[in-house]
C-alpha cells in the first residue's frame, strides 16, 4: 500500500499528464496508430531498490502503444533514479523531448519499492496516456530474486516495440490532483564530461590568421531547477608558417590554455544545447625574426593573457560530441615586435582577438 504522501504526489502527476496528452494521443492514433516511439531510458538504483529488470517488466505491462528502445537519436529521453535513505526513499523522473521543455518529477515514500512502482506508473503515462493505471498482480517468486544494483543505461530485452497487453475491462478514474507535492525531496545532480581533439582559428594574434591545434576537456553538472553549469579547458598551440599561413617579417607561436565557464545551457533540441560563457587565455608568445628581413634575427618570449566571452553550440549523440565555440577576447598586454636600426614595426596584437574553435570526441557520464 503506497503512503499518503506518495499517493498525493502521483495524483498530481497523473491528472495533468492525462489531460494534456489525451488530445495529442487521439490525433496520433488517427494518423499512425502503430508507429513506435523512439525512447532512450537510463535507470540508476541503489542495491535495496527494484532492479532494472523489475522496472522494465512493470513498465512493459502498463504501456499499450509500441515503444522502440534505442541507445541514440531518441525522440524522448527518460532518466530514472532511485535512492534508499535511512528513513525514506527518493525517486526522480526526468523527461526530455524534442517538442516540449524538459520536465523533472520527484517522489518520496517509506520504501524504495513504492517509489519504483510509482515511477513506473508515471513513466508509462508519459509514454502512453492510455497506459494501464490499475494495480498489477504481484510478480512470481522466481522474479522476486534480488539483482545487483543497476548503474548503467537500461535497454529492455530485444530492443523491439513493446507488445501491448489486452485492454483492461475498465479503467479507474484518477483521483483529483493534489495542490502540494513532496516538500523534503532530495536534490540529485548528474555529471557528464567530454574529451577530444580541437582545432581553431584566431584573428589578431599575428598579422596572419593563427591556426591552433589542441584538446578539449570539459565537464557539466545538471542540477535541479534546470541549472547546468559547465567548464571547459582547451590547451592550444599554433605557429605561423607551421599550422597556418606564414607571417611577414618573422614567425609567431602561441602556447596557451583557454578556459570557458558557462553558468547554464539552453536546450534547443534533443542532444543540442546553446551556452553563453566567460572565456580567458593564458600562456606564452614566442616571436622570431626572419633572416630575409634582418641580418641577425633574434627570438623573444612574452607572457600572453586575455579575457572575454564565448558562445557555444554543444551537440551530443550517444557517446560522441561536437562543440563549436565563437570567441571574442581582449588582451591584457599588447607587446610591439620591431626591428632595430632603423626601428620598423613587425607586429602588435589587436585590441580585440576573435575566432572560432571546434572540438569533437567522446562524451561520458550521461
Amino acid at each position: 500500500m503506497w503512503s499518503a504522501r506518495l499517493e498525493l504526489s502521483i495524483c498530481g502527476v497523473i491528472a495533468p499528464l492525462t489531460l494534456l496528452a489525451a488530445p495529442a494521443a487521439a490525433q496520433n492514433a488517427s494518423t499512425s496508430p502503430r508507429t513506435p516511439e523512439r525512447v532512450e531510458l537510463t535507470y540508476t538504483a541503489d542495491a535495496a531498490c527494484p532492479n532494472r529488470a523489475a522496472f522494465a517488466r512493470e513498465l512493459g505491462a502498463r504501456v499499450r502503444r509500441p515503444i522502440e528502445w534505442v541507445l541514440s537519436n531518441p525522440s524522448t529521453q527518460i532518466v530514472v533514479t532511485l535512492t534508499q535513505g535511512a528513513n525514506q526513499s527518493t525517486g526522480t523522473l526526468e523527461v526530455v523531448t524534442s517538442s516540449a521543455e524538459p520536465s523533472r518529477r520527484e517522489f518520496v515514500a517509506a520504501s524504495c519499492a513504492e517509489v519504483g512502482s510509482a515511477l513506473a506508473l508515471v513513466t508509462a503515462l508519459t509514454l502512453d496516456p492510455n497506459a494501464r493505471t490499475e494495480a498489477l498482480p504481484p510478480p512470481s517468486s522466481a522474479s522476486e530474486e534480488p539483482a545487483p544494483p543497476s548503474v548503467v543505461p537500461l535497454v529492455p530485452p530485444a530492443s523491439v516495440p513493446v507488445t501491448p497487453p489486452p485492454p483492461a475491462a475498465s479503467k479507474p478514474t484518477p483521483p483529483p490532483p493534489s495542490p502540494q507535492g513532496p516538500t523534503n525531496a532530495t536534490r540529485v545532480a548528474r555529471y557528464e564530461g567530454w574529451l577530444g581533439p580541437a582545432a581553431g582559428v584566431g584573428v589578431g594574434y599575428a598579422d596572419e590568421p593563427l591556426i591552433t591545434l589542441g584538446v578539449s576537456l570539459g565537464v557539466r553538472s545538471t542540477h535541479r531547477h534546470g541549472l547546468s553549469p559547465s567548464f571547459q579547458l582547451t590547451p592550444l598551440w599554433g605557429k605561423t608558417g607551421s599550422t597556418g599561413p606564414a607571417a611577414s617579417g618573422g614567425s609567431f607561436a602561441w602556447t596557451m590554455a583557454r578556459f570557458e565557464a558557462c553558468p547554464t545551457e539552453l536546450r534547443l533540441a534533443v542532444g543540442l544545447a546553446f551556452e553563453g560563457c566567460l572565456a580567458g587565455e593564458v600562456g606564452r608568445l614566442a616571436a622570431n625574426g626572419s633572416k630575409s628581413a634582418v641580418a641577425a634575427p633574434t627570438t623573444v618570449d612574452r607572457w600572453w593573457a586575455a579575457a572575454g566571452g564565448a558562445l557555444a553550440l554543444h551537440f551530443n549523440r550517444g557517446n560522441w560530441f561536437a562543440r563549436l565555440d565563437a570567441l571574442g577576447l581582449f588582451p591584457f598586454t599588447r607587446d610591439r615586435f620591431v626591428f632595430r636600426d632603423p626601428d620598423r614595426l613587425v607586429h602588435q596584437a589587436n585590441a580585440l582577438i576573435y575566432g572560432a574553435n571546434l572540438g569533437v570526441g567522446f562524451q561520458f557520464g550521461r
